[in-house]
């Protein structure tokens, strides 16, 4: 079993998220790369095992590459469910 204090990649991610947009930035994981072109593009060792992937830019308000069901939605009201409708203890 692995050390449970280790962080897990979802905490990678996450640190790079928070921390990107702590400085005005926006960071999205990526899925499906090729963790051997990786190690090859890094010059990183053969046990080197490259787990989480995110890129980072500057947020951009152009939207004229979204599909138009993507156009606006940060500036829709957000509707949230009651945690009553969702949740059910055991």
């Amino acid at each position: 079993m692995g050390d449970l204090d280790a962080p897990s990649q979802t905490d990678r991610g996450e640190d790079s998220d928070l921390a990107a947009t702590g400085r005005g930035l926006v960071a999205r994981p990526m899925a499906g790369f090729d963790p051997e072109k990786i190690r090859a593009l890094f010059g990183l060792d053969a046990d080197d095992e490259p787990m989480v992937m995110v890129a980072v830019g500057l947020p951009s308000r152009d939207e004229s590459h979204l599909p138009d069901h993507y156009r606006g939605l940060g500036n829709r009201p957000r509707i949230r469910r009651e945690a009553s409708e969702i949740v059910r203890r055991i």
